[in-house]
């Protein structure tokens, strides 16, 4: 039992330092959100080394593959140029690995029922606090870069990550409306997660807005229409698992067509161009051409203006290489394809349509696998929820009755 303990004890500390990032960020305490960052990461690969107790599973050695060959990648590159490195260097791949690890350790961990409802409760409180947060300091709400911007940032560094975190929120808040319990309960968190779509439209964040359209009107179908019999099927679990890449592609096929650009052009907005993410990607690929083996990570990190190159494949695929890219899509579509066993109910689904929306969410940007702020937690809580697969009736009913 300590084993079970011990990553109850680890889970509820990280998604506790995740939960005050997000809260210190908006009060612009940005030592105090540097420390619990750190400690966040430390947690993750604790966690992560804790579940190996329990279970060693395929998708751990895949997991492990991903990891060390990305590392074997860096260690070549560096060889290759011949040039002296500081630990600093490592960064992004410490960011990637942790983000990782903690996806693996989720999609494996067994947690109480009453648990994973804090977790939930938790982060209803959380969009409590944004919500009046946004009510109290409106203009602070709306600083970007110094001045006042027309798009909500609510202390983060640009309105699309403060886009991802509502996103998440939302669609968190959003699944507990199909869960059994009193209709008091589904009325706040419906009005909660009304809320935070409306927020979620502030930012101005045009992927976050798709990903929670599509989530919204998938969930409908599951809950609303009993599609308890639905599964996510091998093709549509791999088309999760890569989909931010075909997505990428697509866009810079079409996006610089003057018609296209034509259609889209009410999508634009401050500082918003249509084309802004096509330079980016197009850059990124020029490089990845120069080492499509091991990957640009050393070219990333020197010489290119941007850390991350705002997709989460792109990003993988450019500094890490093409088989670690290949080995990625496959784990992805491991942990996605992990509702497809018997006896999977109908929030098994939604929590699994949840994590595979949060992974669409890297169609522009990468801050699932960078880093981001500890954004994985809040990801991968959809896998934590599905892994122990909580009776949530059977726990709000023994609440209700104490």
């Amino acid at each position: 039992m300590k084993p079970v303990r011990l990553e109850a004890f680890l889970a509820a500390l990280l998604h506790l330092l995740a939960f005050g990032i997000v809260v210190l960020q908006v009060m612009q305490l940005e030592n105090l959100v540097s420390l619990c960052f750190y400690a966040a990461l430390l947690t993750s690969v604790l966690l992560w080394a804790v579940t190996l107790c329990t279970a060693f599973t395929w998708t751990d050695w895949l997991c492990l593959a991903v990891l060390g060959l990305a590392l074997a990648h860096i260690t070549i590159g560096i060889a290759v140029e011949a040039q002296a490195v500081s630990p600093l260097y490592f960064k992004k791949y410490i960011l990637f690995a942790c983000s990782v690890l903690y996806f693996q350790s989720a999609s494996k961990v067994r947690l109480s029922g009453a648990f994973c409802r804090i977790l939930l409760d938790g982060t209803a409180v959380l969009a409590v606090f944004l919500t009046a947060a946004y009510c109290l300091w409106p203009v602070d709400m709306h600083l970007y870069r110094g001045a006042v911007s027309r798009y909500l940032t609510f202390g983060f560094t640009n309105p699309n990550l403060a886009g991802l975190f509502l996103c998440c929120i939302y669609m968190l808040v959003a699944s507990r409306l199909f869960e059994s319990g009193r209709w008091q309960r589904k009325l706040f968190h419906g009005v909660l997660a009304a809320v935070q779509f409306v927020l979620l439209l502030k930012t101005g964040s045009r992927n976050t807005l798709l990903v929670a359209v599509v989530y919204t009107a998938a969930c409908l179908c599951f809950g609303v229409f009993g599609l308890q019999r639905t599964r996510f099927s091998r093709v549509s679990a791999a088309l999760a698992a890569v989909f931010p890449m075909v997505f990428a592609v697509l866009y810079l096929w079409l996006v610089p067509k003057d018609w296209v650009q034509a259609l889209l052009s009410v999508l634009g907005g401050e500082g918003k161009s249509l084309l802004s993410r096509a330079e980016i990607w197009s850059g990124a690929l020029e490089a990845f051409w120069t080492s499509p083996v091991i990957g640009a990570y050393g070219e990333v990190m020197r010489h290119m203006e941007h850390f991350q190159m705002h997709n989460t494949h792109l990003d993988i695929l450019v500094s890490y290489g093409t088989g670690v890219f290949l080995l990625i899509c496959v784990w992805l579509y491991r942990l996605i394809r992990g509702t497809a066993s018997d006896g999977a109910t109908t929030m098994d689904y939604i929590r699994t349509l949840g994590f595979a929306c949060a992974m669409a969410l890297g169609i522009g940007e990468a801050a699932a696998f960078s880093g981001g702020l500890c954004l994985y937690v809040f990801m991968g809580l959809f896998l934590l929820l599905r892994s122990s697969r909580t009776d949530m009736k059977e726990n709000q009913d023994g609440a209700g009755s104490a």
